[in-house]
């Protein structure tokens, strides 16, 4: 992913995506994107941003 893709600013995440994310549980996360259940809690607390190569997943779950 790294060698084909440009990392976007992790700022994006935590102002656009991470928001609109409070209504999805750290399961429904975990299910789209591979993750482990406890580091998607962590990600909706704001503490680690995930790899860029999960945003689209999680893009999917704001759009549903």
């Amino acid at each position: 992913w790294d060698r084909d893709n440009e990392r976007p600013d992790p700022v994006t995440f935590t102002s656009e995506i991470l928001p609109i994310l409070q209504g999805v549980t750290a399961g429904e996360m975990a299910r789209a994107t591979g993750l482990s259940r406890p580091y998607c809690s962590m990600i909706k607390r704001g503490a680690y941003v995930p790899h860029p190569r999960h945003w689209s997943a999680l893009a999917t779950l704001i759009d549903a």
